[in-house]
Formats: structure tokens, C-alpha cells, sequence
């Protein structure tokens, strides 16, 4: 009688395991013949392009720092030491300190600067902040310090 039972049991718990599987399986399948008929079919919604900033947006900026050796406002970059930099319209300018916003105008030949910038896919180096500091011999008379020349 017990055998009876274990074997009613074992064929009740078989067929509940072929059945979700015989699901799992459908469901895959439905899916599998969905995915391969949108290809063929046109979409009713235009898929969005991917921006080519889409990788240099998700980038750490890199802080920079040193006297500016040229500038160019109409190729919109500076210079900073042998590294150029390009000043995008997303680029934030300051005087100073935060709280006092500056343009591409304060940026002179000879002033110190820090910043932060990310590298672009084509390689450049993409100003994100940019922060004029006044001139190397206006900012030594104020610290009183020496000036030393420029890192990378």
C-alpha cells in the first residue's frame, strides 16, 4: 500500500516538473519568434540614435592646473602648458571662485588656471570647468610664494 503511495506521489510531482518546464519552454519560444518578427516588421516608434558624448558623459572629469601659454577664442581652446584644451558650450567658466562667473574673454596669456576636463572618443581633451586665476605674477605677490613651472 505505502508503494502505491510513494508511486502516486512521484508520478504527481513528474508531471508538475514537465509542466513548468513545458512552460519555461513556450515562454521562451514565444519570445525567441516575437524578437526575430520585430526585425522584419517596421516600428511604429523611431528608436532614439545614440549620442557619439554618450561615453565621454559618463567619464570622471580629470583636474588640470597651470599657466596659460596660448588662447585661441575663435577655435574656442587654451593651452595649458603642452596640453590644448577645447572649450565646448558645456564648459563652465569662473573668476576666481564659483561665485563669480567668467567667459572665454578672461582667459590671457601668462594667467594661471585649474580646471577639470574628460577626454573625447577622437582624443581631445574636453574642458568641463575652467577656473582663471589672475596672472603667475599678480598670484605670487599675493601667496608671497615662489612660482615653479608648469606640470602636465
Amino acid at each position: 500500500m505505502q508503494l502505491d503511495i510513494r508511486h502516486a506521489a512521484n508520478s504527481i510531482w513528474i508531471m508538475k516538473l514537465t509542466l513548468a518546464f513545458s512552460l519555461v519552454l513556450a515562454l521562451g519560444l514565444q519570445c525567441a519568434f516575437s524578437a526575430t518578427s520585430t526585425g522584419t516588421q517596421p516600428s511604429s516608434k523611431p528608436v532614439p540614435q545614440a549620442k557619439a558624448d554618450t561615453a565621454v558623459k559618463k567619464q570622471r572629469p580629470i583636474p588640470f592646473h597651470g599657466t596659460i601659454a596660448a588662447v585661441n577664442p575663435t577655435a574656442r581652446t587654451i593651452t595649458v602648458g603642452k596640453r590644448t584644451f577645447v572649450l565646448t558650450t558645456e564648459t563652465k567658466f569662473y573668476k576666481e571662485s564659483k561665485d563669480t562667473p567668467g567667459t572665454i574673454k578672461d582667459a590671457m596669456v601668462g594667467s594661471r588656471v585649474t580646471g577639470s576636463y574628460i577626454k573625447s572618443s577622437e582624443g581631445k581633451l574636453l574642458a568641463r570647468s575652467v577656473y582663471f586665476k589672475g596672472t603667475v605674477a599678480a598670484t605670487a605677490s599675493e601667496t608671497g610664494k615662489k612660482t615653479s613651472p608648469d606640470r602636465k
